[in-house]
């Protein structure tokens, strides 16, 4: 700055010239800026659509009792997940949402192509989230579902890999209460020739009760379902 000094024209060009790099700098940085704002406020509205289609749905799962209302919530939640490829919960639930809607299909015919779907969005979660106690229970959901097709037969080779899942679920998280909640569920279904029976039903249900007392899901969108079914099946043990 002390060329100002002399007064001498060449002076005078270096110090407009140095100003002009001063202002290409600051519009730069402007520029920067606005950019980076501009984006954390896109991602932001991003994240609350994400956060508010997944949160309308999750709320209507257990009110969707038919098949038919179940297959809208899954096409919805399918929706979601391919919309976000690298989220494992809209995976989840569309698989949870899929299995549930086996349950109560007329069609027993038809339960098999469902599964196939329902196996195929959990193993994607899977392979985003892998070693998580809530998706190795649907993958035990799922095996139980299976032996809505035919019971007898089904029995014997899809209760022992839904058994073992749930195991595996229950090793990953002791205090997650769905893979309790599931042994339950099992066991009421079970005769007991066969190892089930309300007694062996009531103790699992028991011990789910107690987990879902002091559980809580990592955030709003977190698998946090089966509670007032496992108080129903109790009730049931105890008739």
């Amino acid at each position: 700055m002390r060329k100002v000094i002399k007064f001498s024209n060449d002076g005078f060009k270096i110090i407009k010239q140095e100003t002009q790099i001063d202002n290409h700098k600051t519009m730069k940085l402007n520029f920067s800026l606005l950019l980076f704002i501009l984006i954390a406020t896109s991602s932001n509205a991003q994240d609350k659509r994400y956060i508010d289609n997944m949160s309308k749905n999750i709320s209507i799962i257990d009110t969707a009792m038919s098949a038919a209302n179940l297959q809208l919530v899954a096409n919805n939640f399918e929706r979601i997940a391919l919309a976000e490829k690298n989220k494992w919960l809209p995976y989840y639930y569309t698989s949870y949402t899929l299995t549930r809607q086996s349950y109560v299909m007329s069609d027993k015919s038809q339960i098999d192509n469902v599964l196939d779907k329902a196996d195929k969005y959990i193993a994607v979660a899977d392979s985003l989230q892998p070693e998580n106690s809530e998706i190795i229970t649907v993958k035990a959901f799922i095996a139980s579902a299976r032996i809505l097709v035919n019971p007898m037969v089904r029995g014997a080779q899809f209760g022992p890999i839904s058994g073992q899942l749930l195991d595996q679920a229950i090793k990953l998280d002791p205090n997650n209460p769905r893979p309790y909640f599931l042994k339950g569920t099992s066991a009421f279904y079970t005769p007991p020739a066969f190892g089930g029976g309300k007694d062996k039903a009531e103790k699992f249900f028991e011990m789910a009760l107690m987990k879902y007392s002091t559980f809580k899901p990592a955030d709003e969108l977190a698998p946090n379902w089966g509670e007032a079914r496992t108080k129903y099946m109790l009730d049931q043990c105890k008739e």
